[in-house]
């Protein structure tokens, strides 16, 4: 039995058709979600898609779906929230802090001994953000001595006032001897006697009532000269005792 050519025409147009509503539909959808992009009422928004949605499955053209992520906070949504502003020099300006610092903590030591027997006994230098107060060896010990001498009190008594007044720096007590050998039975090498007098200036200190926690006591021998060994000048400039200035750093939060 042969078909009817107008029915197969029929069949023709109305496949074309179908592809036609598609693509009308899929545009329409487009169209829709531009729409929702540029406006933030997006639960609007939704609920016209969802009728939409819901007319376009009931004429059966198409199964769109389409997933809806819930849009960013804008800017005035988000929360203020109060950041801590840093200088871009912010470290400079610590450091100049406490360089003036330690330049004060000097002017004071130098008017405690402003005589001139203390005065030439005794060097204050800030190198790398610390104080260093040198105290010539025959100032506070007789020769190949552990026990400080008379001399020693008074520029003790103004160091002791000086960290009694600065309780924010750590102290490291460093004891230097020239290259000149010593060998005793107390003391083997410059290396005992060194560390020894370092020991011996702090215990100055504790009895004196300042905490243990802020002292280190260290031996150097000959290591750490000033000036050379060679001429007996230089050999008295680097029998020495040395105290440390470092401010301590206060503990980060957690």
């Amino acid at each position: 039995m042969s078909r009817n050519p107008l029915l197969e025409d029929n069949d023709d147009e109305a496949g074309w058709m179908a592809t036609y509503a598609d693509l009308m539909s899929l545009l329409l959808v487009f169209f829709i979600l531009l729409f929702s992009i540029s406006t933030i009422e997006i639960k609007k928004f939704e609920e016209i898609f969802t009728s939409v949605r819901f007319s376009l499955n009931t004429h059966g053209t198409t199964n769109a779906i389409i997933e809806f992520e819930h849009e960013a906070p804008t800017e005035r949504d988000k929360p203020i929230v109060k950041e801590e502003v840093i200088l871009p020099n912010q470290s400079e300006a610590k450091n100049s802090e406490l360089d003036t610092e330690l330049s004060e903590m000097s002017s004071e030591l130098s008017e405690m001994i402003q005589t001139p027997m203390m005065s030439k006994d005794v060097q204050v230098v800030t190198e790398n953000s610390r104080l260093h107060i040198r105290v010539k060896g025959q100032a506070l010990f007789d020769p190949a001595s552990t026990d400080l001498s008379y001399e020693a009190e008074p520029i003790l008594e103004s160091l002791t006032a000086l960290f009694k007044k600065h309780p924010e720096f750590h102290i490291s007590v460093q004891g230097h001897t020239d290259n000149q050998p010593i060998y005793t039975n107390q003391f083997p090498s410059n290396w005992e006697l060194s560390a020894v007098r370092a020991t011996t200036v702090v215990r100055y200190f504790l009895l004196k009532g300042i905490t243990a926690d802020r002292f280190t006591a260290e031996g150097f021998a000959d290591s750490a000269p000033l000036a050379s060994n060679k001429t007996s000048e230089g050999r008295a400039e680097n029998r020495r005792v040395e105290f440390v200035l470092e401010k301590i750093q206060p503990a980060s939060q957690p």
